[in-house]
């Protein structure tokens, strides 16, 4: 049985390993731009959360979920956000099960646990970007309702789907 729970300092290497292991296994290295310890740690402490699904005996998955305030790269600027909106928006910036688990909807049930936590918060924006031939990501998120609201380069010039969802 899969249970979904917040972060914390002591899974941060094995997020870190779940993360290496995803890039390692695209067809395509560009498809997922991964993270460094330090990007993590602070989503773990303080500018956002990460959420582990987890058998008990080890992380299955997680979702890191950021909250951009008025930094450049909040992705509601793409939009044209409001300061408001900017204000309320959330990032799922980065999200990855371990091969093994694939196919049993984790990253779904990530994304969906991640919006019943902000739906509770003043977060009322959710965004995220998938590189467009990642195919499996992409369905994850079409299914939990978030659209693709436009394709423009990112990371250095990297092609990426903007998804947008209102909770």
């Amino acid at each position: 049985m899969i249970k979904i729970e917040k972060a914390n300092l002591a899974d941060l290497t094995e997020i870190m390993a779940i993360m290496e292991e995803a890039v390692s296994l695209l067809p395509d290295s560009s498809w997922y731009v991964d993270d460094d310890a330090s990007f993590v740690r602070k989503h773990i402490e303080n500018t956002g959360f990460i959420l582990k699904a987890h058998t008990g005996k080890e992380i299955t998955g997680f979702l890191i979920i950021r909250f951009p305030a008025m930094e450049e790269d909040n992705l509601g600027r793409c939009l044209s956000f409001s300061e408001k909106d900017l204000l309320q928006t959330a990032h799922m910036e980065s999200v990855a099960v371990r091969p093994s688990f694939r196919g049993q909807n984790i990253q779904s049930l990530l994304i969906k646990h991640g919006e019943t936590i902000l739906q509770n918060m003043k977060y009322h924006h959710l965004m995220a970007t998938v590189h467009p031939n990642n195919q499996a990501s992409l369905i994850s998120f079409l299914r939990c309702g978030f659209e693709i609201k436009d394709t423009v380069e990112k990371y250095g010039g990297l092609k990426r789907h903007i998804l947008y969802k209102r909770i």
